[in-house]
């Protein structure tokens, strides 16, 4: 009979506390306050900062945190540092194809790059329109230049259908956080001047509303075109028609 009593092997060599399995008693060794060498641990927040002086380092599959100090005799014994190739490779390969960021429909992802295009042109220095001046799907059509997927959307069924359609070149300007701005609006048609955005803003509400002669349209108020064209052309139909309607 095996007379190793198990119960000797619980109790912290420090302190004397009892633990309850062999893991939590090593875990409390390297911690114990009566330990010379112990881990010192910083909490901040939820961040447990104990790591800090310390340096990653792996050998044959065994990962863990040494002493920089100690870093010269680790790789003199073939520790390498942080993760070894095969094991960043096995991450990669885990997170492939878990996102690719797009929405899960059409229409979604064009709302969702349309918010994208709005937001970089909240740029206060941006203010008017320019080539280039947005970040959606942007190109020639016909000889006018779309800055989005939305705006060209907009127009080919305007062309498509013998309506009256032209880009805006007048200058207009408003006032936000008591500083004065510029734009020019996107298109004007039959109906008047338009200006085709993705969402409402404080900065875009302010140019409505010192500029109530603009028609605004949203999502809702432009998806017709966007049906129109997706069912025509596909959904990334911005390919096809800025390759095939460019200058």
């Amino acid at each position: 009979m095996n007379n190793f009593n198990k119960e000797q092997i619980l109790y912290c060599q420090y302190c004397g506390k009892k633990c309850k399995s062999l893991n939590s008693l090593k875990q409390h060794e390297i911690r114990c306050n009566n330990n010379q060498n112990k881990i010192n641990i910083v909490i901040k927040g939820h961040t447990n900062t104990w790591t800090q002086g310390r340096t990653f380092i792996n050998k044959n599959g065994i990962h863990k945190f040494i002493k920089k100090e100690e870093l010269e005799k680790y790789i003199n014994e073939g520790w390498l540092l942080g993760l070894n190739k095969e094991y960043k490779e096995k991450i990669s390969n885990s997170l492939k194809g878990k996102s690719s960021g797009k929405a899960l429909t059409p229409e979604d992802e064009l709302i969702r790059k349309q918010k994208i295009s709005e937001t970089m042109k909240q740029n206060p220095l941006a203010g008017g329109y320019r080539k280039g001046s947005g970040r959606g799907h942007e190109g020639w059509y016909k000889g006018i230049f779309c800055d989005s997927s939305w705006e060209l959307a907009f127009l080919v069924y305007h062309i498509e259908h013998n309506l009256y359609i032209e880009r805006c070149k007048e200058k207009r300007k408003y006032i936000f956080e008591g500083k004065e701005h510029t734009y020019i609006p996107d298109f004007i048609t039959s109906e008047g001047i338009i200006e085709i955005k993705g969402f409402k803003t404080k900065q875009s509400e302010a140019k409505r509303l010192q500029n109530l002669d603009i028609k605004y349209l949203y999502f809702n108020d432009i998806k017709y075109c966007l049906d129109y064209v997706i069912n025509k052309y596909g959904d990334e139909f911005w390919k096809k028609l800025y390759k095939f309607g460019g200058m």
